[in-house]
């Protein structure tokens, strides 16, 4: 099975999320790949407040911290209702499924479930054929995140296009992954592995160029954990990152976390800034794993 990981930029603007995640479905279709991978938030942005309903008109940070700026010059944003995101969801949806390439796709968004509407940070899986297989929702929250927290981590049955083979797999959300090593909740590698999952598969958007020291320590962190956990649960993991800055600033700098793929040891090698593709190939085994020759393309 063939998975495409896009670490792309996770802006603010809906409209364009929805054309970067289209450019990258069509990277994945045009190599072939069944599965693309999004960075966490990727389509909604990863804002807060991203369901205000009030449909209220703004204007960036950048733009007022400007000593120039001038309302009167500047044509201000519209915040999006809920209906906009799910809108945009339905566009990304029909056009994966068109293309036959399958999501996990990273959004913020409202569920209707028992106890009524419930705002969740998510990995939503789609089948190359347009059907959604299942969600994760965010664990490990951290103080941006103004959602609820997930219970718990499904193992998501993956098709590949042809519906000749399954990959199992659990997924996590950025501090999915590294949250619970300081905590001391349980990890959602041993999770993996005692589910019996083949693969995990994790989406990214973390805070970078804060300070030179902290950002190198997260680095290191994250960068330690995603080989940790590989090792440790004996199993490959792919991880995407956003491009810019966590809540939509333009930025040129590296990445909080590298995107790649890794089994014990780095096996795709991402450049860590702007927009890049790559392809991982996988094929799972019983009671153990197989790779064929990882696959690797960059571009934009």
């Amino acid at each position: 099975m063939r998975f495409a990981g896009a670490q792309i930029p996770v802006t603010r603007d809906l409209d364009q999320n929805v054309e970067t995640i289209k450019t990258s479905i069509d990277w994945a279709t045009k190599n072939k790949c069944d599965y693309l991978i999004t960075p966490e938030g990727s389509l909604s942005g990863y804002m807060p407040d991203f369901d205000t309903y009030s449909g209220d008109s703004y204007y960036l940070e950048d733009n007022i911290r400007n000593p120039d700026f001038d309302p009167k010059k500047i044509e201000p944003k519209v915040k999006r209702k809920f209906d906009d995101v799910e809108n945009a969801l339905m566009t990304i949806e029909n056009y994966a499924g068109k293309n036959g390439v399958g999501l996990v796709l990273g959004t913020l968004y409202i569920e209707n479930e028992s106890q009524g509407k419930i705002k969740r940070n998510q990995q939503r899986y789609y089948s190359p054929d347009g059907m959604l297989l299942g969600t994760v929702n965010k664990r490990f929250l951290i103080r941006w995140d103004n959602v609820i927290a997930g219970h718990y981590s499904p193992l998501i049955s993956m098709p590949n296009r042809k519906k000749t083979e399954v990959v199992k797999a659990v997924g996590m959300l950025c501090n999915d992954l590294w949250g619970g090593w300081w905590t001391g909740e349980e990890n959602i590698g041993r999770e993996a592995k005692r589910l019996g999952a083949d693969i995990l598969i994790h989406s990214s958007n973390g805070a970078r160029g804060l300070d030179p020291i902290e950002d190198k320590i997260h680095d290191d962190f994250h960068t330690g954990c995603l080989a940790m956990i590989t090792y440790s649960a004996d199993m490959p993991i792919i991880s995407v990152d956003n491009s810019i800055h966590m809540g939509g600033e333009e930025y040129h700098g590296e990445t909080s976390s590298p995107s790649g793929a890794w089994y014990k040891e780095k096996l795709i090698d991402v450049p860590r800034t702007g927009t890049q593709h790559f392809h991982f190939d996988f094929t799972p085994k019983p009671q153990q794993t197989q790779f064929i020759d990882p696959a690797i393309s960059f571009g934009s």
